[in-house]
Parts: C-alpha cells; structure tokens; sequence
C-alpha cells in the first residue's frame, strides 16, 4: 500500500509540474495569428486608393474608355492621378491639360509619381519611347535631375540637338557627382560641337 501511495505523490507531482511548465510556456509564447495585409494603407486618401486600383488600366488601349467608366475623385489628388494615368499611357497632351489646371504644389507632386511610375521602365531601356514623358516631367520639375538627364539622352537619341543640349547642360549644372551619368552626359554634348 506504502508503493501506491508513492506511486501517487509522484505522479500528483509531475502532472502538476508538467501543467505548471505548460502553463507557463502558453503565456510567453506570442500567440499564432494568420491575417492578410492590405495592398494599400487602410487610411491611404481615396484618389490613391483609386490610382492603385486604375493603374493596371494605365495603358494607351484602356486609358480613355477606363477613365470615362471609373473616374478619380473630384479632388486636387484626384485630378493629380488621372494626369499620372494619362501620362502612363503615353498621353502626354492630355496630361499636360490636367496638370495646368492644378495648383502649382500638386503640379510638382503628380509629375513626381509621374516619374516615379515611369523612371523603372526608362533605365530599362525604353528613354525614347518614354522621351515626352521625361519632358512633362521636367516641365513641372525643372530641376529633377534624372528627368533633365534622361529627357537629354532620348533627344540627343532621336536628333533633336537643341533640346539635348538644354536638358543635358541643365544636368551638368545641377548634378554633382562625377561618375557615368555625368561622364555620358558629357560625350553626348561634345557628340553635338
């Protein structure tokens, strides 16, 4: 009898040790919680919310038929986005619209999405086709180098001189390091003495 009840104190004791360790190991362990993150910030204003749904249908095939059936908001920042849009989609002059109605500081910041939405796609090898928009850029930003720099290169590319020298002396003048950015700039230039 003496055996059953050691038996029993031992086993009283590890199952209460055992409990014990797992209920201290359930309070320092971080819950496992699985959920989706948004694409776009839950407190982002609504004309990126309609931006970052429209993109996708930036295109010079959808743009005009996508905007008449799902317009931007009727905002400053919406009028910014669809100019983003338009010029995404290569229409530069209906962009350019836009962009003169807006007031100068979102003028500034749409052609900076602007430049942003296409700046990947020009370093890749596609500056002439995106040229115009690179000038819109410069437009409403004079003083963004890459676009001064890359609206440069595509009209020394497609032998507008004069227009290559503007934008590539502008860059000189504004940019400050020497390295293969100034140096091409450079060798454009002497290409047009």
């Amino acid at each position: 009898m003496r055996a059953v009840r050691i038996l029993a104190v031992v086993y009283f004791v590890f199952t209460a040790i055992g409990l014990l360790l797992w209920r201290a190991s359930a309070r320092t362990s971080p819950p496992i919680v699985e959920y989706a993150v948004p694409a776009t910030p839950v407190d982002a204003p609504s004309a990126q919310l309609w931006f970052n749904d429209m993109r996708p249908n930036c295109t010079a095939e959808e743009v005009e038929s996508r905007l008449e059936l799902n317009p931007a908001p009727a905002t400053d920042e919406g009028n910014g986005y669809t100019a983003v849009c338009w010029a995404i989609a290569g229409r530069t002059t209906e962009a350019r619209a836009l962009l003169d109605r807006l007031p100068t500081s979102f003028q500034r910041w749409a052609a900076g999405v602007v430049f942003g939405a296409t700046h990947p796609a020009v370093d890749s090898g596609r500056e002439a086709e995106l040229a115009p928009v690179m000038e819109l850029v410069v437009e409403y930003q004079p003083n963004n180098v890459m676009a001064l720099y890359h609206a440069g290169s595509a009209a020394y590319g497609n032998g507008r001189s004069e227009a290559a020298r503007d934008y590539l002396g502008r860059f000189l003048s504004a940019y400050g390091p020497e390295d293969g950015w100034a140096d091409n700039a450079r060798t454009m230039l002497e290409a047009l003495q």
